[in-house]
């Protein structure tokens, strides 16, 4: 069974790059199946760097502050479907 963890961060690519690390070096160590899906901000510099990489995102025009707490987030994200 694959399991998905959410990565939130964006907006000058200073959260997104860190990110695909962990993200990478999550799914090469891990011993099960890993998803990863990205929350990040409106700003293009977000697609531009997501567009490179094979992980899905959504794009929140939520500000930091409020993607930080994990319930809003996940609460937005269950009411937005």
């Amino acid at each position: 069974m694959s399991r998905t963890i959410l990565f939130a961060g964006g907006g000058t690519g200073g959260h997104i790059y860190p990110n695909l690390a962990v993200v990478e070096r999550l799914q090469e160590n891990s011993a099960s199946p890993m998803d990863a899906h990205m929350i990040v901000s409106t700003r293009a510099v977000d697609q531009q760097v997501l567009s490179k990489s094979n992980i899905p995102y959504t794009r929140s025009e939520e500000h930091t502050s409020e993607l930080q707490s994990p319930c809003n987030l996940v609460c937005r994200l269950l009411l937005e479907k």
